[in-house]
């Protein structure tokens, strides 16, 4: 877990081509982090939505779900 995306450091980042998942401290984002053919990083970063019908709050989206996921894989961060 990370405060930041800009804590994470090319280091942190396989070269091998698979993709390294940093979630935030607060769950409000997840970072996707891969090396590209050229020799950049590509950064995703995803984010929370609230289903636009959806009045039942927030309790019901899979978010925790997908941060429990996330927290048991082996990943940098």
């Amino acid at each position: 877990m990370v405060n930041d995306v800009s804590v994470v450091s090319p280091n942190d980042v396989p070269m091998d081509g698979n993709v390294a998942i940093f979630p935030k401290n607060d769950m409000s984002e997840i970072y996707c982090k891969q090396w590209k053919q050229d020799g950049t990083i590509q950064t995703v970063v995803y984010k929370p939505a609230m289903p636009e019908n959806s009045q039942d709050g927030i309790e019901n989206l899979s978010w925790r779900k997908v941060a429990d996921y996330i927290g048991g894989r082996k990943h940098r961060g």
